[in-house]
């Protein structure tokens, strides 16, 4: 008898600590889930991406970034992949972490974008050395545009031609060849004799560096670094008559006021008879 109660009253314990217990855990809050984190929000939309999206540089349809899409493979071949990639031109800084200098062609369809000319390499970037071998320093944010507006050869480029043939300066002949001096070279005009981007006979003198106004003598000063566009409205301000682009040819300064290729006329746009602003577009 005295068993059975014992039983009994360790039944209705057990079951009261089991009440208690699940009681207690019914009052006690639900572990609450971790928040969702929110997704990145994009990058804002400023202006500025809108005018680099306007400019060649945004375009992949241009030939400077299309013209290999029929090659086998669809390749940017390093020769070229420095200024016609923009993976391509970080590459030939040193701004993906590698070596200076382009060592394997790229893939198509990087254009110059934000990152090729805002990145680790190119922020204290103030010099760089011309087709010529001649070192410019003290440039300051033009040296970006530099690395590709500069032509691809040199008075020393052809004089290396003339001695690998075996021929006179001036002689006509057929080891030598048109010299492919590439486009847009507005750095060897800009510079003149300073980077030694076209041929100098030994014994003449040739012009300088061309200087202008202050605050106008960098590629930056003159043109926008997004949209690439020349500021016309900054050139009419000394400069009656200017308009467009093409307006700039008909500027003429002491300088240029010389009948360079002997037809008895100083006002027409030749080649040879320089602007002052030496257009570089």
């Amino acid at each position: 008898m005295q068993r059975a109660s014992i039983f009994i009253a360790l039944v209705i314990l057990l079951g009261f600590a089991m009440w208690m217990t699940s009681g207690a855990t019914q009052a006690a809050p639900l572990p609450q889930a971790e928040p969702a984190v929110p997704p990145t929000p994009p990058v804002a939309h400023f202006p500025i991406w809108d005018e680099w999206a306007s400019s060649r540089h945004a375009n992949t349809d241009t030939p400077a970034f299309a013209y290999w899409n029929e090659e086998t493979p669809p390749r940017i071949p390093i020769a070229c992949a420095k200024c016609h990639s923009g993976a391509g031109f970080q590459d030939a800084l040193g701004a993906d972490g590698s070596a200076t200098g382009v060592e394997d062609s790229h893939a198509l369809g990087s254009v110059i974008d934000c990152d090729s000319c805002h990145n680790d390499a190119t922020i204290l970037k103030d010099g760089m050395v011309m087709p010529s071998g001649i070192e410019l320093s003290g440039i300051g944010a033009s040296t970006v545009c530099m690395e590709c507006h500069q032509g691809m050869a040199a008075k020393s480029t052809i004089d290396a031609a003339i001695t690998a043939a075996a021929v006179e300066e001036d002689e006509i002949s057929p080891a030598l060849a048109l010299t492919a001096y590439h486009t847009d070279a507005g750095i060897a005009l800009h510079y003149g004799t300073l980077a030694k981007g076209g041929y100098e006979y030994t014994g003449q003198s040739y012009d300088v560096m061309t200087t202008h106004v202050t605050g106008y003598q960098e590629c930056v000063d003159c043109h926008d670094p997004h949209t690439l566009e020349a500021d016309l409205e900054a050139c009419a301000t000394c400069h009656s008559g200017v308009a467009t682009v093409a307006d700039l040819r008909n500027i003429r300064m002491d300088g240029s006021r010389r009948d360079f290729n002997g037809n008895d006329s100083v006002t027409e746009a030749s080649t040879m008879n320089w602007m002052a602003c030496r257009r570089c577009c």
